[in-house]
């Protein structure tokens, strides 16, 4: 979308437009009242200019799966919705700008997130519809555990019990941490978020945490908090803190778990204050899915309830917790019995100091960051992937798209094999009775599946 040709609307019009959306994605009864007289509805907010543009705009927005290229197709359809796109657009280019290969520091991590992120859609086909959709290569927890324990929440996360505080000798750890995490990683380090499964606001030194970060990486970690209706001034002076180009760039999300939440954050905050802050409508009224995941694995959702079958994790790499000093290496799967949270960590580990934390940073990469397929890591079909032979071909199906590959006897061989049971490439070529020379076409042909997203590591 050419961001020129579009006339800005005011943040106090959009923001209204955008309130009026969002009370018809949470709460029923707005909504009904909506259906039944949407002009009226509408005229609640006298700062929308055009409440047919509007009332299109809704309608366009309500529509399932919002793809970009029929976003872009629609293009003047209303001044509101042309608008709601020119934001869109503004922060999906600057997010593809700073995930952009160059700001990798080592490149087998950039390669190996890629990976991660085609198999998520090759996994679940909702996520082919999500062009904005990335993986993070390292997110931080300036808490153990959650206060809120939602009950949908999909990572599951425990009570919380403790704070990383901003005591001067956690400050400096803090300040080291993050310089080495820019060290190793590079400047996409930067894009880190402060919270995983934890509620960031739980620490009551998060702002003077998040002044570091920024001090460190030049920028302000994106925040998401269920707090909004509890810590309203705490919220606008973070808010303030941000600035007002920060948070043009999606900086700050409100999760609002239940519809009386919902509604006093709509009252607590005016339109103009909330037009670049995204509501996240969690309560079991609204149109939002829930993952089956963390404490609704294998549960019943609320009657109508729609879901998704993927995790909630947005991280292939590092999570890092500082209050307990601990440093993982993990990526997102489908849940299942052995990762019900949708999070597969590979490896964990402590660390005292910088110096420790640097080192298990490497070690990590160098194990795990698998963009070449790893001697002694067993290989496996990617879940909901099969294979089918067909003549001197294979056909690899996920979900809602699939691959044709053709290879000699031996890598259909090989896929018979990962279809019964996992196992390392020396493992294959012994069932096989092949050598690394014969095995080398083998290996070619398994390393492309394991790019394109159709083989996974156990």
């Amino acid at each position: 979308m050419n961001e020129k040709r579009l006339p800005l609307l005011p943040a106090s019009e959009y923001g209204a437009f955008k309130r009026a959306w969002e009370n018809y994605g949470a709460d029923p009864t707005w909504r009904e009242r909506f259906s039944s007289d949407p002009v009226k509805c509408l005229g609640d907010f006298p700062e929308i200019s055009d409440v047919y543009a509007a009332f299109k705009a809704i309608g366009m927005l309500s529509r399932r799966p919002f793809t970009e290229n029929a976003a872009h197709q629609r293009q003047g359809f209303s001044p509101y919705y042309d608008e709601y796109m020119r934001r869109y657009e503004k922060v999906r280019a600057y997010l593809e700008e700073r995930f952009r290969e160059e700001r990798f520091a080592d490149k087998r991590l950039f390669r190996w997130n890629e990976i991660a992120l085609r198999r998520a859609r090759v996994q679940h086909g909702e996520l082919r519809n999500t062009p904005t959709l990335l993986y993070y290569p390292l997110m931080f927890e300036l808490s153990e555990g959650c206060s809120q324990q939602c009950p949908f929440c999909g990572l599951a996360a425990g009570r919380h019990v403790g704070d990383f505080l901003a005591t001067p000798e956690h400050r400096q750890l803090w300040r080291e941490i993050l310089a080495a995490s820019r060290e190793i990683l590079g400047d996409i380090a930067g894009e880190a978020a402060c919270y995983f499964a934890t509620e960031p606001l739980d620490n009551p030194d998060y702002e003077v945490l998040l002044s570091e970060f920024a001090a460190v990486m030049g920028n302000y970690p994106q925040t998401t908090t269920a707090l909004a209706a509890g810590e309203p001034e705490r919220i606008r002076a973070l808010m303030s803190m941000m600035g007002r180009e920060r948070m043009g760039l999606a900086a700050l999300r409100f999760s609002a778990r239940t519809l009386p939440e919902f509604r006093r954050i709509m009252e607590l905050y005016s339109p103009e204050e909330l037009a670049d802050v995204e509501i996240i409508p969690n309560n079991p009224e609204s149109g939002s899915l829930y993952s089956l995941s963390g404490r609704l694995y294998k549960k019943n959702l609320p009657p109508g309830k729609r879901n998704k079958g993927y995790s909630i994790s947005c991280v292939a790499g590092f999570r890092v917790n500082m209050a307990r000093q601990a440093v993982a290496f993990m990526e997102p799967v489908l849940p299942s019995d052995e990762s019900p949270t949708g999070v597969q960590i590979r490896a964990e580990r402590n660390f005292a100091a910088a110096g420790d934390y640097r080192k298990i940073l490497r070690e990590f990469i160098d194990r795990y960051a698998a963009d070449r397929l790893p001697e002694d890591l067993p290989l496996m079909l990617a879940p909901t992937v099969t294979a089918r032979e067909e003549e001197r071909y294979v056909l690899f199906r996920g979900h809602g798209v699939s691959l044709r590959m053709g290879g000699n006897l031996y890598f259909r061989q090989a896929v018979r094999q990962l279809r019964e049971k996992p196992g390392t490439l020396g493992e294959l070529y012994g069932r096989l009775g092949i050598g690394e020379v014969v095995g080398a076409d083998v290996r070619q042909k398994l390393q492309a599946l394991y790019e394109k997203g159709y083989l996974a590591l156990v």
